[in-house]
Protein backbone atom coordinates (compact mmCIF):
# COMPACT_ATOMS: atom_id res chain seq x y z
CA UNK A 1 0.00 0.00 0.00
CA UNK A 2 1.24 3.50 -0.73
CA UNK A 3 0.25 6.62 1.02
CA UNK A 4 0.61 9.75 0.13
CA UNK A 5 2.28 12.76 2.55
CA UNK A 6 2.10 16.59 1.62
CA UNK A 7 4.65 18.15 3.48
CA UNK A 8 6.34 21.36 4.11
CA UNK A 9 10.41 21.40 4.70
CA UNK A 10 10.76 24.46 6.94
CA UNK A 11 14.11 26.52 5.59
CA UNK A 12 17.18 26.22 6.93
CA UNK A 13 18.09 28.79 9.86
CA UNK A 14 21.03 29.72 12.57
CA UNK A 15 23.65 27.58 10.32
CA UNK A 16 20.73 24.54 10.24
CA UNK A 17 19.15 22.89 8.23
CA UNK A 18 15.26 22.95 8.33
CA UNK A 19 13.89 19.38 9.46
CA UNK A 20 10.44 17.69 8.98
CA UNK A 21 10.26 14.65 10.74
CA UNK A 22 7.06 11.61 9.83
CA UNK A 23 6.73 8.44 10.96
CA UNK A 24 5.62 6.42 8.39
CA UNK A 25 6.99 2.65 7.53
CA UNK A 26 7.71 1.42 3.93
CA UNK A 27 10.40 0.53 2.12
CA UNK A 28 10.51 2.79 -1.07
CA UNK A 29 10.36 7.00 -1.38
CA UNK A 30 9.06 8.39 -4.13
CA UNK A 31 8.66 12.38 -4.74
CA UNK A 32 5.94 13.21 -6.65
CA UNK A 33 6.37 16.87 -6.66
CA UNK A 34 8.59 19.10 -4.92
CA UNK A 35 9.42 23.36 -5.28
CA UNK A 36 12.53 22.25 -4.87
CA UNK A 37 15.14 19.55 -4.54
CA UNK A 38 15.97 18.61 -0.28
CA UNK A 39 17.34 15.55 1.46
CA UNK A 40 15.89 12.39 3.25
CA UNK A 41 17.46 10.27 5.53
CA UNK A 42 15.36 7.01 6.40
CA UNK A 43 15.27 5.80 10.06
CA UNK A 44 18.54 8.69 10.72
CA UNK A 45 20.59 6.93 8.41
CA UNK A 46 22.80 8.76 5.94
CA UNK A 47 21.25 11.28 3.73
CA UNK A 48 19.63 10.61 0.33
CA UNK A 49 19.27 13.80 -1.90
CA UNK A 50 15.51 14.02 -3.78
CA UNK A 51 13.84 15.61 -6.56
CA UNK A 52 10.55 15.95 -8.21
CA UNK A 53 9.83 12.43 -10.35
CA UNK A 54 12.87 10.59 -8.34
CA UNK A 55 12.68 7.60 -5.99
CA UNK A 56 14.71 6.00 -3.81
CA UNK A 57 14.97 2.11 -1.88
CA UNK A 58 13.65 -1.15 -3.36
CA UNK A 59 11.14 -3.69 -2.08
CA UNK A 60 14.12 -6.04 -0.96
CA UNK A 61 15.20 -3.29 1.21
CA UNK A 62 15.22 -3.26 5.43
CA UNK A 63 11.63 -1.97 6.22
CA UNK A 64 12.08 1.86 7.74
CA UNK A 65 9.80 3.47 10.22
CA UNK A 66 10.62 7.30 10.20
CA UNK A 67 11.64 9.41 7.58
CA UNK A 68 13.86 13.11 8.21
CA UNK A 69 13.66 15.49 5.70
CA UNK A 70 15.72 18.19 5.22
CA UNK A 71 16.19 21.59 3.30
CA UNK A 72 19.36 23.16 2.69
CA UNK A 73 17.90 26.03 0.94
CA UNK A 74 17.01 29.48 2.60
CA UNK A 75 13.18 29.32 1.70
CA UNK A 76 10.73 26.54 2.59
CA UNK A 77 10.03 23.51 0.26
CA UNK A 78 6.75 22.15 -0.53
CA UNK A 79 6.60 18.62 -1.26
CA UNK A 80 4.37 15.47 -2.03
CA UNK A 81 5.85 12.17 -1.39
CA UNK A 82 4.50 8.53 -1.80
CA UNK A 83 5.64 5.90 0.75
CA UNK A 84 5.27 2.41 0.37
CA UNK A 85 6.32 -1.40 -0.97
CA UNK A 86 6.41 -0.55 -4.68
CA UNK A 87 7.33 2.40 -6.94
CA UNK A 88 4.67 4.97 -7.50
CA UNK A 89 3.66 6.23 -10.51
CA UNK A 90 1.24 9.18 -10.48
CA UNK A 91 0.43 9.18 -14.30
CA UNK A 92 -1.48 5.38 -13.77
CA UNK A 93 -2.93 6.21 -9.93
CA UNK A 94 -7.23 5.37 -9.58
CA UNK A 95 -9.22 6.46 -7.50
CA UNK A 96 -12.51 5.06 -8.35
CA UNK A 97 -16.15 4.67 -6.68
CA UNK A 98 -17.93 1.54 -7.24
CA UNK A 99 -21.35 1.97 -5.19
CA UNK A 100 -21.82 3.50 -1.70
CA UNK A 101 -20.16 0.59 -0.17
CA UNK A 102 -16.94 -0.25 -1.94
CA UNK A 103 -14.63 1.75 -2.73
CA UNK A 104 -11.34 0.61 -5.39
CA UNK A 105 -7.60 2.50 -4.13
CA UNK A 106 -4.67 1.46 -6.46
CA UNK A 107 -3.14 1.70 -9.22
CA UNK A 108 -2.15 -0.41 -12.57
CA UNK A 109 0.30 -2.54 -10.37
CA UNK A 110 -0.05 -6.86 -9.47
CA UNK A 111 -2.41 -6.22 -7.35
CA UNK A 112 -5.16 -3.54 -6.22
CA UNK A 113 -8.05 -3.63 -3.01
CA UNK A 114 -11.30 -4.11 -2.66
CA UNK A 115 -13.31 -2.80 0.63
CA UNK A 116 -16.91 -2.69 1.54
CA UNK A 117 -18.78 -2.60 5.15
CA UNK A 118 -22.21 -3.69 4.52
CA UNK A 119 -24.65 -4.25 7.39
CA UNK A 120 -25.02 -8.30 8.23
CA UNK A 121 -28.48 -9.04 9.52
CA UNK A 122 -28.47 -10.79 13.24
CA UNK A 123 -28.15 -15.15 11.77
CA UNK A 124 -27.11 -13.52 8.61
CA UNK A 125 -24.38 -14.36 6.08
CA UNK A 126 -22.31 -12.22 3.54
CA UNK A 127 -20.47 -14.51 1.15
CA UNK A 128 -17.19 -13.37 -0.70
CA UNK A 129 -16.26 -15.21 -3.76
CA UNK A 130 -12.75 -14.65 -3.71
CA UNK A 131 -12.92 -13.24 -7.68
CA UNK A 132 -13.77 -9.81 -9.03
CA UNK A 133 -14.63 -10.73 -12.16
CA UNK A 134 -11.42 -12.71 -13.33
CA UNK A 135 -8.97 -11.68 -10.93
CA UNK A 136 -8.52 -13.76 -7.96
CA UNK A 137 -8.46 -12.69 -4.44
CA UNK A 138 -4.92 -13.00 -2.65
CA UNK A 139 -5.65 -11.75 0.87
CA UNK A 140 -8.84 -11.30 2.97
CA UNK A 141 -8.95 -9.33 6.01
CA UNK A 142 -11.72 -8.81 8.29
CA UNK A 143 -12.17 -6.22 11.35
CA UNK A 144 -15.52 -6.77 13.54
CA UNK A 145 -16.62 -3.63 14.45
CA UNK A 146 -19.40 -4.84 16.77
CA UNK A 147 -18.34 -4.04 20.76
CA UNK A 148 -20.06 -7.60 21.93
CA UNK A 149 -20.85 -9.96 19.55
CA UNK A 150 -18.92 -12.19 17.66
CA UNK A 151 -18.26 -12.67 14.06
CA UNK A 152 -17.73 -16.15 12.84
CA UNK A 153 -15.09 -16.35 9.06
CA UNK A 154 -16.51 -19.93 7.97
CA UNK A 155 -14.01 -21.69 5.03
CA UNK A 156 -15.78 -23.31 1.93
CA UNK A 157 -16.69 -26.42 3.46
CA UNK A 158 -18.68 -24.38 5.86
CA UNK A 159 -16.53 -24.83 9.05
CA UNK A 160 -15.78 -22.13 11.03
CA UNK A 161 -12.28 -20.99 10.56
CA UNK A 162 -12.17 -18.16 12.60
CA UNK A 163 -13.93 -16.44 15.63
CA UNK A 164 -13.90 -12.77 15.16
CA UNK A 165 -14.24 -11.62 18.40
CA UNK A 166 -15.99 -8.31 18.94
CA UNK A 167 -13.39 -5.35 17.85
CA UNK A 168 -10.96 -7.60 16.71
CA UNK A 169 -9.71 -8.96 13.05
CA UNK A 170 -8.55 -11.55 11.45
CA UNK A 171 -6.49 -11.45 8.13
CA UNK A 172 -5.37 -14.82 5.76
CA UNK A 173 -4.46 -15.83 2.36
CA UNK A 174 -6.93 -17.07 0.62
CA UNK A 175 -8.61 -17.42 -2.71
CA UNK A 176 -11.48 -19.27 -2.19
CA UNK A 177 -14.91 -18.23 -1.01
CA UNK A 178 -15.07 -17.05 2.31
CA UNK A 179 -18.58 -16.39 4.39
CA UNK A 180 -18.87 -14.20 7.52
CA UNK A 181 -21.43 -15.24 9.36
CA UNK A 182 -23.34 -12.98 12.33
CA UNK A 183 -23.90 -15.57 15.01
CA UNK A 184 -25.68 -13.23 17.77
CA UNK A 185 -28.88 -11.09 17.86
CA UNK A 186 -27.58 -7.95 16.70
CA UNK A 187 -26.59 -6.97 13.18
CA UNK A 188 -22.61 -6.31 12.04
CA UNK A 189 -20.88 -4.14 10.10
CA UNK A 190 -17.51 -5.82 9.86
CA UNK A 191 -14.94 -3.87 7.99
CA UNK A 192 -13.78 -6.32 4.83
CA UNK A 193 -10.74 -5.30 2.54
CA UNK A 194 -9.74 -7.98 -0.04
CA UNK A 195 -6.54 -7.90 -1.98
CA UNK A 196 -6.73 -9.46 -5.53
CA UNK A 197 -4.37 -9.95 -8.29
CA UNK A 198 -5.13 -8.03 -11.39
Amino acid sequence: MTRILDIVIPAAAGGLQGLTVEHIAGKIITCVSASAPFSVSKDNTSKIDLAEGQDTGDNSAREFGTLFFYNATNAPITARIAVGYETYSPKRAVNATINANVTVLGKNSPTYTKGTNAIIAAGGNQVFTGLDGANVRKSFSVFNTHAVDDLNVVAPNLTIMYVCAARTGFVVEAGDSIVLNVPGGNFIRPAVCEVFYS
